[in-house]
């Protein structure tokens, strides 16, 4: 059968065309149900899942801005800032005339950090939506404060203030800034101000905002304690109590109070609560440690000092006050240990407390533990027997070393006026003295304790040689192997010849058990010696000296 080639062209030309025609609008349609499903997977709060329908719907049309806008409202719920600004910014661009984006866009920008990014949205809003928006300028006035403009952050609080007379916010913030300038007054009156209106705005129908209640109280009775104002700070603290009774800053403010006014007990009930509720405050176990020193409670105050001392090693006014607990209950040497420590770490003007203090901790425990022993010594070498210090013949200088025993620290150790190297900071010290010893026949070794209690001890010199004498034999000997050539079977009787060397007069020479004769009053004896070997395989030669080598 043939094929009219014509038609079937004609044909595909016509189905080519449909796809052409029919594609956008497929393609609208699949985007629209994408936007649709993400939709309502935002109002079901999927966000994860919306953010992938309108991931795709914006492939298919890039420049929708509503959809741009409820993908960064899915990210704003996802708190991933950034990406919600991005996409805001996106839909401005879109949709030029939508205010809603540029204001979104500003409060995300302060969500993510990017303050200095944020007021320029926020001025874009104003400049060119002619917006005058009260949420923009909080934002515009905390982004001041963060960016620690504070200045800036009191002009625009002021100027806001003309416009919305009505907003607490620009009291508070205001007051934050004077607080930041360390303008204390001022920020009292400002956080007054905010507490006042915060509370005219309530009625039963609105009731006081709890949470700007706290934090206003909570800044205000700060700033109250530190004017010394107590008696209006503990209404402050009171009344922000009674809103919520559990709040720790506010019960950490009545401790300060109390401990001010020597109310120390309710002063520590109220540490002890603040620290169940946050314990990474180091500062506060300081001050808790304070008021346990003021009720008596000194070892509670060591607890806490040695607990910020096992934080931060430099912290000089923890060591001082530990120092002071220890010297309240007697322990006058930990007091010391502390003071010195204190004195090491201890700012420019610390330095004269440090001084004093340790002079007088020095004097209290010279006082308590004074006592009227002498030293005691042993000496651990040279040899000592009686009144006798073995000492080299030839020997020129003298190393003794020796430990001691006192109850209290020594001030000195010498031989014939030479000091030792000891340890003047540890009771019972080791000591070691290098003395030159030439010419001399005695010496006298002297220790004093810090109450100037003595002992002194006299040494004669036992002058001795300790060198062992040698032995030189006129026989047959292998030197390597200490072996005696003989032959028993052909002589039974081994004759031995031979010589002592020695500095000193030799007083023995013994083999195999016979004593030798010779001379003992020649240096250096030459002997013989007929020994009858017998069964015997071996021959022990030992030779003394007058001194025993």
């Amino acid at each position: 059968m043939a094929i009219n080639t014509g038609f079937m062209n004609l044909f595909s030309g016509v189905i080519l065309s449909l796809v052409f025609f029919f594609a956008p609008h497929v393609q609208a349609q699949n985007a629209k149900t994408l936007a649709k499903e993400g939709r309502e997977l935002l109002d079901q709060k999927k966000f994860d899942q919306a953010v992938l329908k309108y991931d795709a719907a914006l492939q298919l049309k890039p420049l929708e801005a509503e959809w741009l806008a409820a993908r960064a409202s899915c990210y704003k719920n996802l708190k991933q800032f950034k990406l919600a600004a991005t996409d805001y910014k996106a839909a401005m661009s879109a949709d030029p005339k939508n205010a809603d984006y540029c204001e979104n866009a500003g409060d995300c920008l302060f969500l993510s950090g990017d303050y200095a990014a944020c007021m320029e949205m926020f001025a874009r809003l104003s400049n060119s939506y002619l917006i005058v928006s009260e949420f923009a300028v909080e934002r515009i006035v905390e982004s001041r404060l963060l960016l620690k403009d504070f200045d800036g952050a009191i002009n625009e609080s002021n100027e806001a203030l003309n416009d919305f007379k009505d907003n607490d916010l620009f009291y508070f913030f205001r007051a934050v800034a004077y607080d930041s300038l360390r303008n204390f007054q001022a920020a009292l009156l400002s956080y007054q101000d905010a507490i006042a209106l915060l509370k005219t705005k309530s009625s039963k129908k609105k009731p006081v905002d709890k949470d700007r209640f706290i934090r206003y109280t909570k800044a205000l009775g700060r700033v109250q304690v530190m004017l010394f104002q107590n008696e209006s700070a503990r209404k402050t603290i009171e009344e922000g109590l009674s809103a919520n009774p559990g709040e720790p800053y506010l019960l950490l403010l009545r401790a300060r109070v109390n401990a001010e006014e020597a109310a120390f007990q309710k002063s520590l009930d109220d540490f002890n609560a603040f620290l169940s509720a946050d314990s990474s405050e180091i500062n506060v176990f300081y001050e808790r440690a304070v008021v346990f020193r003021r009720l008596g409670q000194f070892l509670n105050a060591v607890n806490d000092l040695s607990f910020i001392i096992s934080k931060y090693d430099t912290a000089s006014l923890a060591f001082e006050l530990r120092a002071k607990c220890y010297e309240d209950i007697g322990n006058y040497r930990a007091a010391l240990s502390d003071f010195k420590s204190f004195r090491k770490i201890a700012k420019p003007s610390q330095k004269l407390r440090s001084e004093n203090a340790l002079k007088r901790i020095e004097a209290k425990l010279y006082e308590k533990e004074k006592e009227s022993n002498p030293p005691k010594y042993i000496i651990k070498s040279p040899e000592v027997l009686g009144d006798e210090m073995s000492v080299a013949k030839a020997a020129s200088f003298l190393i003794i070393k020796g430990s001691t025993e006192d109850e209290s620290p020594l001030k000195s150790i010498s031989a014939d006026g030479v000091e030792a190297d000891f340890s003047r900071d540890s009771l019972n010290p080791d000591f070691r003295i290098v003395l030159n010893v030439a010419d001399k026949e005695e010496l006298t070794l002297k220790l004093t304790d810090i109450y100037l209690n003595v002992t002194t001890k006299k040494f004669r010199f036992s002058r001795a040689e300790r060198q062992a004498p040698e032995l030189q034999l006129f026989i047959p000997v292998s030197t390597t192997n200490s072996e005696i050539y003989h032959d028993p079977s052909h002589e039974p009787v081994l004759k031995i010849f031979g010589k002592v060397n020695d500095e000193s007069l030799i007083a023995q020479i013994n083999i195999n058990g016979f004593q030798v004769n010779f001379d003992t009053r020649q240096l250096n004896p030459e002997f013989s010696f007929d020994l009858k070997v017998g069964a015997k395989d071996s021959v022990k030669i030992s030779v003394a000296d007058e001194y025993g080598n």
